[in-house]
């Protein structure tokens, strides 16, 4: 999975990586204090040398939604069935 969330009662936050290319990456979230938290990505840019320009190649989303892990799960569901067509699979799937 490309994503995280986290919610509550009073509701949740998604954070994702819309990458189709599914590369190397860290998505990490920690407590920020009463009713915050920080997120980040990390992406991997290869042989990135000092100085050089890194591009991100994916959309990096955050939004709200209502409900629990199930409900951040269909939101990463609803991307991947939109974003690949025919149903790719990854290479590295076993199933």
């Amino acid at each position: 999975m490309q994503f995280i969330a986290s919610y509550s009662q009073k509701g949740g936050v998604y954070f994702a990586a819309d990458d189709i290319g599914r590369a190397t990456k860290v998505i990490d979230f920690a407590n920020a204090g009463k009713d915050k938290i920080s997120l980040r990505i990390e992406a991997m840019c290869g042989s990135y040398q000092n100085g050089a320009e890194c591009v991100i190649p994916f959309d990096v989303v955050l939004r709200p939604f209502d409900g629990n892990w199930y409900d951040a799960c269909q939101i990463y569901r609803n991307w991947v069935k939109k974003t690949m067509s025919g149903g790719e699979r990854c290479k590295n799937s076993v199933a």
